[in-house]
């Protein structure tokens, strides 16, 4: 990685700590590599992130300027001011102030709608490590090769219309999946005849009522997966 240019933008660690935001379980593809530099596939491409007390660093391996321009507003939602909202929250509640100090730079990631809402339905009564691990697997058969970097092969998330072939759920259930197999299976074949990616990506356009009763219409996703994948 010595050779990689990196590129960075001002962002103190109290707006967003890597090590926190992607490990604590908003997304499960994210690991980190033994220089403490963090790595995933993101919008169709392979990145790689550090930072210290006042920067982020980026590079994306074979980037596309309107790819690596979108890190601050898409993913991170660094027009966000999250030390102002950390001082609202405290002022609003006494126990909030007591931890904030301890628990800096946490923010909700802004992922892409297929890839959250799959993930938490594979993440039913489950643990991170798992989960991640069967993500990996749903990606390497499903997706398509990214990159190998330092040896490594990375993939796509799968679309909905891969996810949503009848045999995907027999494969699921060989592969570990469980009862989420099914889940994943029907899901993805409602999601593609209410219209495909698109009609999901609608949702974010819609009041928080409407998108929560839009995902939960199904009765492949309950309350609880429809409000984490609505965030």
């Amino acid at each position: 990685m010595s050779s990689v240019a990196w590129r960075r933008i001002p962002c103190k660690a109290s707006q967003v700590r890597l090590d926190v935001v992607l490990s604590a379980g908003q997304s499960f593809r994210w690991h980190e590599t033994s220089e403490r530099e963090w790595r995933s596939v993101l919008r169709g491409k392979v990145w790689t992130l550090k930072q210290d007390a006042e920067f982020l660093y980026y590079t994306v391996h074979d980037p596309v300027p309107a790819v690596t321009s979108s890190i601050k507003p898409y993913y991170f939602q660094l027009n966000i001011d999250l030390q102002d909202l950390y001082k609202k929250w405290s002022a609003a509640d006494i126990n909030f102030s007591k931890v904030a100090k301890s628990f800096t730079g946490i923010r909700t990631l802004r992922q892409e709608p297929v890839e959250n809402l799959f993930s938490f339905i594979c993440s039913s009564n489950n643990n991170i490590w798992r989960i991640t691990s069967m993500i990996e697997k749903m990606c390497s058969k499903y997706g398509e090769k990214v990159a190998s970097v330092d040896g490594i092969d990375y993939f796509s998330f799968p679309t909905v219309s891969s996810l949503a072939d009848p045999k995907v759920e027999q494969d699921l259930r060989s592969m570990g999946f469980g009862y989420r197999a099914k889940f994943i299976n029907k899901s993805a074949q409602l999601i593609t005849e209410y219209g495909g990616q698109d009609w999901l990506l609608s949702l974010r356009k819609q009041s928080y009522q409407d998108a929560h009763s839009g995902v939960c219409c199904w009765g492949c996703v309950g309350r609880g997966w429809g409000r984490g994948c609505e965030m």
